[in-house]
């Protein structure tokens, strides 16, 4: 039941009925009731008249107006509190300095509902200590109700709405737990907008297709999605990237190999696509990823294995690790080619898969427009992590020497705050042919071989060599674990 108290005409966005209302003075009341799947009651409405003379609480005046029937649940009807006030929400501070707002929600028509108000992530903020980003957080949280058919997140869209990240709110429920940024939603779609729903629900498997079903198995699957003031939209935003965390029991056999446990997410036309960026926590038993989108999740296993890559061989786990999540692919179905020289094209679209980055795209190398790798390679050009081969060229398929793949990883380590100490030419002096560093690849291949991500072949670092597929796949292993 959504309501209002200054007469104006309710709707989804309006204020949910959960505790008695306080009337302190004569107030007009009008509701709706709403019920998923049947359509909205008529605006029934209660005029309540405070007679100062009578010395005891207030008296329902005028009765009730408007006619229509609910779908379901009790109304308002004639109760008032007498003077109360709203529930308190208590808000404490966790060892981390999160500030963590105490569960508050209700059912609703099978729906597990949290509304947290402005003022109470204000108060929350307040307490919240500054992590070294120099962001806070907020801890919300909606306990698991049985039978629920989904759990809504309702927040104010003035605190999600922000030109840049200043804040994250983590939603924790017995589904997923979402951490979202306070730029999430664009200014576009927050104009006028009062309230944001973030909604999740399980999915049946049963209710997926079949091919689907093949794939995942009876692995957990949930549906992500928005409403902007009642109204469904598709969530979508590079600039600001959500985390989303799932608990997952693995088999005895998944669980020897935890870097192919997946997340896979299904999109509206039921294809499904691996999101590269996933990795199972053993210490904490959930999976978690990052995404710039809301749709339909769901965890995997993906065992892919190649003809010419056998177990015994040094790059085997990276092989099979990277092709599990979707960073990597072969050179066909059955074959990977780990001696190939990789592609300066492939290169740029494992590393931004790697690393999860996103952005939005400001314009395209002239000679990339049939790239199976376009939006990676312009992902790249927006970041700085490439600038080409010159004249807004990039050269795609042309293969590319150890020292410039060196330095575009570090540039990409740099912009996802990977930790990395810095390196100086007598890092790399007790290689043979370090003097064959260029000069602007001089401090990348330091910082690598610093760091131990890089340790050379026998005693040269070959920078000028061209590096192959499966080196490539290797080193980008070593820094996902790192």
């Amino acid at each position: 039941i959504y309501y209002t108290a200054d007469g104006s005409e309710p709707t989804t966005a309006s204020a949910i009925y959960i505790n008695p209302i306080a009337v302190n003075a004569s107030t007009v009341i009008k509701a709706i009731a709403v019920k998923e799947g049947m359509d909205n009651s008529e605006v029934v409405t209660f005029s309540y008249t405070i007679n100062t003379s009578s010395g005891g609480g207030s008296t329902p005046g005028g009765g009730q107006t408007g006619g229509g029937s609910t779908s379901g649940g009790s109304t308002p009807g004639g109760q008032t509190s007498g003077g109360s006030t709203a529930q308190e929400i208590i808000i404490t501070v966790t060892p981390e300095g999160n500030a963590r707002i105490e569960n508050t929600s209700k059912v609703i028509n099978g729906a597990v509902v949290n509304e947290i108000s402005e003022g109470d992530l204000d108060r929350a903020l307040q307490k919240a200590v500054k992590a070294p980003d120099g962001t806070k957080t907020v801890i919300v949280e909606m306990k698991k109700e049985p039978n629920a058919l989904k759990y809504v997140q309702k927040l104010p869209v003035s605190k999600v709405a922000f030109e840049k990240s200043e804040s994250n709110i983590k939603i924790m429920t017995p589904v997923a737990e979402l951490t979202v940024p306070s730029n999430m939603i664009k200014k576009a779609d927050a104009k006028d907008s009062k309230v944001v729903e973030i909604i999740f629900e399980p999915v049946n498997n049963n209710q997926l297709d079949k091919k689907i079903r093949d794939i995942i198995g009876n692995r957990p699957v949930i549906n992500l999605y928005m409403a902007i003031d009642g109204k469904n939209i598709e969530w979508n935003n590079p600039l600001a990237p959500v985390k989303v965390s799932m608990e997952y029991t693995p088999a005895a056999r998944e669980l020897e190999n935890p870097d192919k446990i997946v997340v896979y997410y299904i999109d509206g036309n039921n294809n499904i696509n691996t999101v590269p960026n996933a990795r199972y926590d053993t210490g904490t038993g959930k999976i978690t990823f990052t995404t710039t989108h809301f749709s339909k999740y769901a965890v995997g296993y993906s065992d892919k294995t190649f003809s010419d890559v056998s177990r015994d061989k040094w790059y085997s786990a990276a092989i099979a690790a990277l092709a599990a999540k979707g960073i990597a692919e072969g050179t066909s179905e059955e074959e990977f080619s780990p001696n190939l020289a990789i592609s300066r094209e492939e290169s740029v679209a494992w590393l931004v898969r790697a690393f999860g980055l996103n952005t939005e795209a400001n314009g395209s190398f002239d000679d990339t427009g049939d790239s199976r790798y376009l939006e990676e390679i312009n992902i790249a050009k927006a970041l700085g992590i490439t600038n080409g081969v010159g004249d807004n060229r990039f050269a795609p398929e042309k293969s590319i020497t150890r020292q410039d793949l060196m330095k575009m990883i570090v540039k990409a380590m740099e912009i996802a705050d990977k930790g990395l100490e810095k390196g100086t030419k007598e890092d790399i002096a007790k290689f043979r042919d370090a003097a064959e560093v260029s000069g602007y690849a001089l401090d990348s291949v330091a910082a690598l071989v610093k760091n131990g991500i890089i340790v050379g072949s026998g005693s040269n670092i070959n920078p000028k060599q061209n590096i192959t597929r499966a080196e490539t796949a290797a080193i980008l292993y070593k820094i996902y674990n790192k």
